[in-house]
């Protein structure tokens, strides 16, 4: 017998984080996962909000219900530590969270409780903007993932990309997606190959661009050109100084997009 999906939801307990919340709860729903929200707090943290429920939003929608289980965990020290040892006790299959965009400098050098979760994780994180509005269909719930757009520097990151993205559509029971390579920067692409979309029953078509500009400035024109409704992003993590100080493509790239965005460490 296979091991149950697990989806897990980063909350903050605030208002504005609910459209990662209803990411978290139709993707569990439609996957028949069990959900995990996890919170942590510092010790001192003074609010007593309550952890959000699934069924409310399961009624909203038409009905069914949700294997839902809360962690809240308090600490005397770091709360971004005690969230990443609550995401490792549950071993989730895809991590869930909600950021805001911020394209400061000073957010750039003091980044959220996102960028530190995502550089120390291997699950595959589902980051959702809280200024966006998703991909979920506003009346049913519904998950609708037709478009996804995928940078791609080389052909070992085109089949990494491509694998990753099959086992995520299975695992989610999503129907197949038509995808974008975007290939920026002036280096011949031409070499660039995929398997063929037989080898793939959850991709439809494959698409290949070549952008003159930066990789965040070719995902941030595609994603509106290309109406994607889901960004794959494959990351190294920080390879150097200037990774530390201006954040990795992946991070910078979150920072300006509104569009959800798969991120996996490989």
């Amino acid at each position: 017998m296979s091991k149950r999906t697990t989806i897990a939801y980063a909350s903050s307990l605030l208002a504005d984080d609910l459209i990662a919340f209803k990411h978290a709860v139709s993707l569990a729903s439609y996957s028949d996962s069990h959900l995990y929200t996890i919170h942590a707090e510092h010790e001192s943290a003074s609010h007593v909000e309550d952890m959000p429920e699934a069924q409310a939003l399961l009624q909203q929608w038409g009905g069914g219900s949700l294997d839902h289980t809360h962690l809240r965990h308090k600490t005397e020290t770091d709360t971004v530590e005690t969230l990443l040892e609550a995401i490792e006790q549950v071993q989730p299959d895809m991590l869930v969270l909600g950021k805001h965009l911020d394209t400061s400098i000073t957010a750039i050098l003091h980044q959220s409780i996102s960028a530190p979760v995502l550089r120390n994780i291997q699950n595959p994180a589902l980051v959702i903007p809280l200024e966006g509005k998703g991909f979920l269909h506003p009346v049913t719930g519904q998950p609708q993932v037709k478009n996804v757009l995928i940078p791609v520097e080389d052909e070992e990151i085109v089949l990494l990309a491509f694998h990753h993205l099959h086992l995520w559509i299975e695992m989610l029971g999503l129907p197949p997606v038509n995808v974008t390579l975007v290939h920026a920067g002036k280096t011949p692409s031409d070499d660039l190959v995929w398997p063929e979309d037989s080898e793939h029953q959850a991709i439809d078509s494959v698409e290949l661009i070549t952008h003159d500009g930066t990789v965040e400035e070719a995902v941030k024109a595609l994603t509106q050109d290309k109406q994607a409704d889901l960004v794959l992003m494959l990351t190294r993590g920080q390879n150097s100084i200037l990774d530390v100080l201006r954040g990795t493509h992946t991070e910078r790239i979150l920072n300006t997009i509104l569009t959800p965005t798969l991120v996996m460490n490989i």
